[in-house]
């Protein structure tokens, strides 16, 4: 189980709360969370969770981008656990707004393990981008049990869109 804390609350008044955008003069920067901190019971190992951490992102005029996340801290990770940041690529549906249609593989992705220390920025190109990107969390437990206290890290996800 994981439990979200976000430090900030970022808004410019659009329906996914947390989320800033801002137009630059070849694209586009969206600050998908602020810093926030994430905390996962992984007591058992083997235990995998995807959290969505935004909902569809317009990325239609986008030719080209950027996944950019930076790990702000982290403490108790256990060394086989892995935290996935991945962008996917999404098509929401009007006719059917229950269903999540999304391509089978990341458009990017990044990855942070315990040697990861805090301070660090990780980035990955986006490729195969489709109309609609959305950011999910993803934390792998591995084979070695996390500790009763629970695993923390504390992350920042921007996302940079360059159109044509």
């Amino acid at each position: 189980m994981a439990t979200r804390f976000s430090r900030e609350a970022f808004g410019n008044g659009e329906a996914e709360a947390g989320r800033t955008e801002q137009e630059l003069a070849m694209g586009r920067h969206v600050r998908v969370i602020g810093e926030t901190d994430y905390v996962f019971d992984g007591r058992i190992s083997g235990v995998d969770q995807v959290i969505p951490i935004s909902g569809a992102i317009p990325s239609r005029d986008w030719v080209s981008g950027m996944l950019l996340v930076r790990l702000h801290t982290t403490a108790n990770m256990s060394t086989s656990a892995t935290l996935t940041v991945e962008g996917q690529s999404v098509l929401p549906s009007p006719d059917e707004p229950q269903t999540l249609f999304k391509s089978s593989t990341a458009v990017g992705s990044v990855s942070f393990t315990s040697s990861d220390t805090a301070g660090t920025f990780k980035q990955a190109t986006l490729s195969g981008i489709g109309a609609f990107v959305r950011v999910v969390l993803k934390w792998a437990q591995g084979g070695t049990a996390g500790g009763a206290n629970g695993q923390s890290v504390s992350i920042s996800v921007e996302l940079v869109g360059r159109s044509a």
